[in-house]
């Protein structure tokens, strides 16, 4: 059983699960139990790094159980008449080797397994990430979040908070990291809702850039292998000893058609599994540009002028700037190319900005029915997207 509340037995707990799907549901509602505590410890409605994180790691346990497959190859069939003509180009192409019984047509079936063969090799680096930063940075959260809750965190002088992190981390802490922990802490003891908003904003961006630079290589790795190819899709419908240079060579003398479906079916699985992020009420592409609040607005009030005064305001403005590429406006923050970190950052800062007071996040990612079966070591059946507005 994972301690609820989260401790530091808990987390060794989660780490210990074999199961990557199993896990990574754990490691989401680690983030919820922590960023529900870290809201709590620093008196605002600001949603920290943790509250994000949430939705964040909710995709990556979707691409690892494969609950998307069948729609990708299913809705770029129905949406995409070019997909279906290039399918039957292929299958009219495949005539000969059929006839000789060395091959059968191309069809759902042989397509869904293709994505599924690409959906195994993104479901590992995603799984690996997502790990790791858990394992970096939740127990470094949860010591935050237990001196704040001890009432002692105002008296932390700069030096004890890096040695509480270096103690708990059991090494030298990345400096950007313990820069974030530090804003976190000005946000507990603010007394002005600006100066607040703006910390927990300078500390969400530290705090992402450190993950975002630990995940790279797992991302890097996940837009470059998780890729449909026309061999792929071949080797689905060819016999089992049928050596790969003849698969191969199928592949090219079957030439456009079955490349532009390969192509398709990557870009679909890219899109749905990569470039896709699920909240409470939206689903954001993550190429496009971030969509407005409710009320039309792209920031919440408190964070919509950029002000360089005071000089503490300053600081966590030029933490944001860094990164942003939209001058500060937050028009055209769609990232063309998710591998590329700094148009990923570009994109989540603003995400931050525009979304760090937006109570939505708030909703439990899982229902009662789903965090029973994951209390008693199981993967809940069914879909696992956003739950409700309410914890179970």
């Amino acid at each position: 059983m994972i301690s609820e509340p989260l401790d530091t037995a808990g987390i060794a707990a989660v780490m210990a699960i074999d199961d990557p799907i199993l896990r990574n549901l754990w490691i989401t509602q680690s983030y919820f139990d922590l960023d529900s505590r870290l809201q709590r410890a620093l008196g605002g409605a600001d949603r920290t790094w943790c509250g994000f994180a949430v939705w964040a790691s909710h995709p990556p346990g979707q691409s690892i159980r494969g609950e998307e497959l069948s729609d990708i190859v299913v809705t770029r069939a129905e949406r995409d008449d070019a997909h279906d003509d290039d399918v039957e180009q292929v299958n009219r192409r495949l005539r000969p080797l059929r006839a000789v019984g060395c091959g059968e047509a191309v069809g759902t079936d042989p397509l869904e397994d293709a994505v599924e063969a690409a959906l195994a090799d993104v479901s590992q680096h995603i799984a690996h990430g997502n790990t790791l930063v858990y394992g970096e940075l939740a127990p470094l959260l949860l010591a935050f979040v237990e001196h704040c809750e001890a009432g002692d965190i105002a008296a932390l002088e700069p030096d004890g908070l890096a040695a509480l992190l270096t103690a708990t981390g059991g090494g030298p802490v990345d400096p950007d990291l313990v820069q974030a922990f530090q804003w976190w802490q000005r946000a507990a003891v603010a007394t002005d809702e600006h100066h607040r908003a703006f910390a927990v904003l300078a500390a969400n961006v530290l705090a992402v850039a450190h993950e975002q630079r630990r995940l790279q290589p797992d991302i890097a790795a996940s837009m470059n292998v998780g890729v449909v190819t026309a061999s792929g899709i071949i080797h689905q419908i060819t016999p089992r000893w049928m050596p790969h240079w003849a698969e191969r060579a199928i592949a090219r003398v079957i030439g456009d058609p079955l490349a532009r479906t390969a192509s398709r079916l990557a870009d679909e699985l890219t899109t749905q599994l990569l470039m896709t992020l699920r909240v409470p009420g939206a689903v954001l592409r993550l190429h496009d540009d971030i969509p407005p609040l409710p009320d039309g607005a792209r920031f919440p009030d408190v964070l919509a002028e950029l002000a360089e005064t005071p000089e503490e305001i300053a600081m966590a403005v030029a933490v944001y700037r860094a990164w942003d590429r939209t001058d500060g406006s937050g028009q055209h923050s769609g990232a063309h190319d998710w591998a590329v970190l700094e148009q990923r950052m570009s994109y989540i800062v603003n995400l931050f900005r525009g979304r760090q007071r937006d109570p939505s996040l708030a909703a439990h990612p899982f229902t009662a029915d789903q965090l029973a079966a994951m209390r008693d070591g199981r993967v809940p059946p069914g879909s696992l997207l956003p739950a409700g507005p309410t914890a179970p």
